[in-house]
Formats: structure tokens, sequence, C-alpha cells
């Protein structure tokens, strides 16, 4: 299939502000956890009665994929979540969960503004919040488009992170934002109980069959399309974290030298990242003090711009 580009095209949709999602809606989101890589395909697919409400029926299914032995990627499973509900307002998304609306977005909001998502505590968790902490707006195919920075309390039931734009959602990252998928993530708020959760990147969005924002340049199934071809963008390369368990210092060193300057990520047990620094490629290893960490069990991501690794380590 022919490597789709950076596109932008002009649709009815942006000519109002005030719009949530367009009919034909589809966002692809890539994933990586230990040990798996994928992508999420998430889809517009129709509108039902909710409560009185005109809702979008949104559609979330899971393709997961592994590495073989000889270094290709395939297929392993394809996986339903359950299907999401979400209504506007004018400025304002209302997404539905445990049997009620919820504000989701509110793109008039300012920095600063906090409302409720959920008042689930159980499990030890708080009711969750959503902070506003940046706005903006970004022009899209000529029209001025408004976004959100948001992110969610600490130790609130549900997860959820990133930059959202009217129109299209929860779908850009920034160096200072850790991205998840379209909807909250619930994490567990029992931090003796380790979990390994799906980290998300935004890939793609389109409507209907034309493609509207694709800043990675890559095919939105790319591993699909590509399945069964030995694949130089997945686990090319090997990352050692020593010492593991480690108390002050963890250092990620690679088997060879790159062409490419590396991002080290490390996440805390419920997915959230905590550190992150850079690794040049005229270099092989990189040591990270970690002493101020809490005990426990962290994830790590290694990736340049063509590759990734992942991992885990113990701080004690």
């Amino acid at each position: 299939m022919k490597k789709l580009l950076f596109l932008f095209v002009l649709l009815p949709f942006l000519a109002s502000s005030q719009s949530w999602i367009p009919e034909s809606s589809v966002w692809h989101y890539d994933y990586w956890n230990i040990g798996e890589v994928g992508f999420n395909k998430i889809e517009y697919t129709g509108d039902t009665i909710i409560g009185g409400h005109s809702c979008q029926i949104i559609v979330d299914t899971q393709f997961v994929f592994f590495q073989a032995p000889n270094g290709t990627t395939i297929l392993a499973s394809k996986n339903q979540f359950p299907t999401n509900y979400t209504y506007n307002n004018n400025d304002s998304v209302f997404y539905y969960q445990d049997n009620n609306f919820w504000l989701l977005y509110n793109f008039a909001a300012d920095i600063g503004d906090i409302w409720l998502l959920s008042d689930d505590t159980t499990g030890g968790c708080a009711e969750t919040y959503i902070i506003v902490t940046d706005v903006g707006n970004k022009t899209i195919n000529g029209s001025n488009k408004r976004w959100i920075d948001i992110e969610t309390n600490i130790g609130g039931k549900y997860y959820f992170k990133g930059r959202a734009i009217e129109g299209m959602g929860l779908f850009e990252n920034t160096n200072s934002l850790h991205i998840n998928s379209m909807f909250p993530q619930e994490v567990s708020c029992d931090t003796t109980i380790a979990v390994e959760y799906n980290n998300y990147t935004f890939k793609c969005f389109s409507i209907d069959t034309n493609l509207i924002y694709n800043p990675s340049g890559e095919d939105c199934e790319y591993l699909l399309i590509h399945q069964g071809i030995e694949d130089t963008q997945v686990n090319s390369f090997k990352i050692n974290a020593y010492p593991n368990p480690a108390s002050d210092l963890i250092t990620f060193e690679l088997d060879k030298i790159s062409n490419y300057n590396f991002e080290i990520t490390i996440y805390n047990s419920i997915g959230q990242p905590i550190i992150t620094t850079n690794l040049d490629k005229s270099k092989l290893s990189k040591s990270i003090n970690i002493h101020n960490l809490q005990n426990g069990l962290y994830f790590y991501k290694v990736e340049s711009s063509i590759n990734s690794a992942t991992g885990k380590f113990i701080k004690r």
C-alpha cells in the first residue's frame, strides 16, 4: 500500500466550531505494552438515544501484535472493547459511564477550570476530576479550532491526559503530555498491585475514507498492512537496563550505536510518565538517578523516530 502522507482535506465539518465529531469519524492510536504492540481503531458507527440525548455510537477495536522469533510482526488477536456513547451541547461533550453522562470536554474552558469526571470511589480511589492546564487555537484547513490540555487528579479512579481539539477529541501529543486513547482509562489505586497498562500514541484521524491528519506519515494501520514482513520499526534493537532491581542509579544500554537519538521515559505502575531524558546517538548508555522514586515496579520505553523497545524494573 502506498505510504500515506500528511494530508489536510477540506470537509464541511470544519465550518462549524460547535460540532463535536462528524459522521464516519475514524481514529487510530498505536499502543505498546510489555511484550506486545498494536493499535486501536475507533469508529463513529451510528446514532442512538440515551436518556433523551441523541448520542454517537463509538466502537473501539484493538489489534494485538507480537514479535515472532524470526523478527517478523504477527497479528495475535483482535479484541472488541465496550461500546462508548457521547453527545454534545454547544461547547461541551459528555460521555456515558456507569449509567450516567459525565462532562468529558469543555472547549470554552479556561486554564484552571475543573469538573467532575466520575464519582466512583471503589478500590480506595478518590473521585476523578478533569483539570484544564492550558488552552489555545490551531488552524486546520484554514479553520480556527480550539484545543484544551487536560489531566485528571492523582488518586482518581480514571486516568485521562492529553490535548483535545474540538471536532476531533483527544489526539495530539506534546512534550509535556502523555496521551491515552479517546476515553478515560480505569486505573488501580492500590499501589501494592502491579498493573501493566497500555500506553497510547495518536496515529491518524479520518472521516470515512478521507485522511484528515496523519503526522507520522505512515499507514494508519501500519502493523496490519505490514504483518509478516520484517519490520525495522518494532524492537529492532536491544536495550539492557541494569542493575535490576536498582536503588540509586539505573543504566540503559543499547546493543549497538544508532544513527538516531533516543528518548527514555520511565513510567510508574499506573502508566504515568515520571522521568523523561535523552540518549545521544553517539553514546551506548545513559544512567538515570532514581534515588527519590518510591520502591516498586516501573516500566520504561526507549524510542527513536523509527523504532522502540520497552521493559520493566524494580526500585528498592
